[in-house]
């Protein structure tokens, strides 16, 4: 696993400020061939290059670059502000898949917004907007609300508030103090 964070840091410069991954070498077709990563986007956005023969995704490859350690398959490198093309040093975390999945983006799912429901059998009454959120494994009812708006910004403030908690427990972590 060593050789891969030496083929990593010997072919590729990163600018954590700037958050680009560059390419160390030749770039002409002749010599493309011969270097081992070639950085790609993906249909689904994501960014990976070719290490060693194996696909490793570019934020994942941002972590090991600055901090020299292989994120084992227990952990995610997660985007804090959602965006997956933002790979500035600041931007990225080492976070458990659980959480990594509350930090999903809450709008523009097909059927609406995550959380929010409109219930048929209050149709009739003032308020039949009901707003959900699941943490650590249980569906918490967070309110019936008049208009899809208000529970949309009531889950949204469950959401924020669970992420801050779960930030705030890993700051504090060994896993945190190894990182720094």
């Amino acid at each position: 696993m060593e050789d891969i964070v030496e083929l990593i840091r010997a072919h590729f410069k990163y600018d954590p400020e700037k958050g680009t991954l560059t390419r160390v070498g030749s770039h002409s077709p002749r010599h493309r061939k011969s270097l081992p990563m070639e950085i790609e986007l993906r249909k689904d956005r994501y960014s990976t290059a070719m290490v060693g023969g194996k696909e490793m995704f570019v934020h994942r490859l941002v972590w090991i670059y600055m901090t020299g350690e292989i994120p084992g398959p227990e952990w995610r490198i997660d985007h804090k502000d959602r965006d997956i093309s933002n790979i500035k040093w600041e931007n990225l975390r080492k976070i458990p898949p659980g959480a990594n999945v509350r930090n999903q983006a809450q709008e523009g799912k097909p059927r609406g917004i995550t959380g929010v429901y409109f219930v048929k059998e209050k149709a009739h009454m003032k308020k039949p907007w009901a707003a959900k959120i699941r943490i650590n494994k249980e569906l918490k009812l967070l309110g019936y609300f008049e208009t899809q708006e208000e529970a949309a910004s009531a889950r949204a403030l469950a959401h924020a508030a669970e992420m801050a908690k779960i930030e705030e427990q890993f700051e504090g972590s060994v896993i945190a103090k190894e990182e720094a």
